[in-house]
């Protein structure tokens, strides 16, 4: 997988579950239920839907993404030659690059509609390529063990120097494996399967490590000119530079033409793809303490969104009939009056003489007040 490939597959898996299970549940809800009966975010039946629409895209997610790893392989050699890794003869493996070769000779170029040349030169290179390498013991062993990488490993003259690179890459591919596991422990907020994650590249990286040391090294005379009979026989003939677990494999899974440096890469794919998989599935069928703790929080904020607006509009209710005017001016000249009274009920030689004045007002006509009886 490249750096692209790899990235986009990050932002894939951290985005579109979320932006399609909304979008699922969002029209699920408008051709199944009334705007009254809709359930709202924070409900249990909201939160019941959305975990089964959320399974149902990521269950979806992982099943194309797994198709897609295994779609995305380029042919290797053994696909391009047409020849099964498990058991072929040399005079079968020539047959068949005559018959290529011929094919795809370079002095049968042809022009397509489009005007666009075919590029039999560069599959006429290819086929010469894998057809060495096959055909090599060494370069055979150092093709399964690394892949293209065998061409670039100039250093590399005998099986036990593939061998050794090999093995270096698995030490850099583990190393690089704990790294991002420790990045991935430190950004991911739910930190569900945790266990699970650091026990999958254990076992990753035991599983190549096994096929590693249990690949049969060919020996020096071993070469296949030397008979026409076949090469591999049960996976440990001498030229065989793969195990009987990865044959068991091939013959299990259909995997009749992948070598252990492409198995090494379908592997990491996967494990990475079941990874995401199940950060984003674990916390919603199985959520934690502190998840528990997030909804009812969030139920708390519905009901607490719910109370204020009740709130405001018995708030508004209140003022309705101060909307005119009128009303508006009366309430105006009487809060102006209270006023003015607490501001003249804090004399107290004031609040004693507006009282007499609101006793004198409230007196019949004519009826003397206590205050003038006294005066006389």
């Amino acid at each position: 997988m490249s750096l692209v490939n790899m990235w986009a597959s990050l932002v894939g898996w951290a985005f579109l579950p979320d932006l399609v299970t909304n979008f699922l549940q969002s029209q699920y809800y408008k051709l199944w239920y009334e705007p009254a009966t809709t359930p709202r975010p924070g409900e249990s039946r909201h939160r019941e839907h959305r975990r089964w629409f959320y399974t149902l895209v990521i269950a979806t997610y992982l099943a194309y993404t797994v198709t897609q790893t295994m779609v995305s392989l380029p042919p290797n050699y053994y696909k391009t030659l047409a020849v099964a890794p498990s058991a072929f003869r040399p005079k079968e493996l020539r047959s068949h690059f005559r018959k290529l070769s011929l094919q795809y000779h370079p002095d049968k170029t042809t022009v397509t509609l489009d005007n666009t040349t075919n590029d039999h030169e560069g599959h006429m290179i290819h086929l010469r390529n894998a057809y060495e390498a096959l055909n090599d013991p060494i370069q055979r062993f150092g093709y399964e063990l690394v892949g293209n990488e065998y061409r670039e490993c100039s250093q590399c003259t005998t099986a036990g120097d593939y061998l050794h690179r090999a093995r270096s890459n698995l030490i850099g591919s583990a190393i690089g494996s704990g790294i991002v596991l420790v990045i991935f422990h430190f950004i991911n907020r739910n930190q569900f399967g945790r266990v699970l994650r650091v026990l999958g590249v254990l076992a990753l990286a035991t599983f190549e490590l096994y096929l590693l040391t249990h690949t049969s090294v060919p020996l020096p005379n071993s070469h296949p000119a030397v008979t026409d009979g076949p090469l591999f026989v049960g996976g440990q003939s001498p030229v065989s530079p793969a195990p009987a677990l990865l044959h068991a494999l091939r013959g299990w899974y259909g995997l009749t033409t992948l070598t252990l440096f492409e198995l090494s890469i379908v592997l990491h794919q996967l494990y990475w793809t079941f990874v995401m998989a199940l950060s984003q599935l674990g916390p919603v069928w199985f959520p934690s303490h502190d998840e528990q703790h997030r909804q009812l929080l969030q139920q708390c904020r519905v009901l607490s969104e719910a109370v204020l607006r009740e709130t405001t509009r018995l708030f508004l209710g209140s003022f309705a009939p101060f909307r005119d005017p009128q009303p508006r001016a009366e309430l105006r000249r009487e809060m102006g009056n209270l006023a003015v009274e607490s501001l003249i009920l804090r004399d107290p030689k004031l609040a004693e003489a507006l009282d007499k004045a609101y006793q004198r007002l409230d007196s019949p006509a004519g009826e003397p007040t206590a205050d003038r009886g006294q005066s006389s």
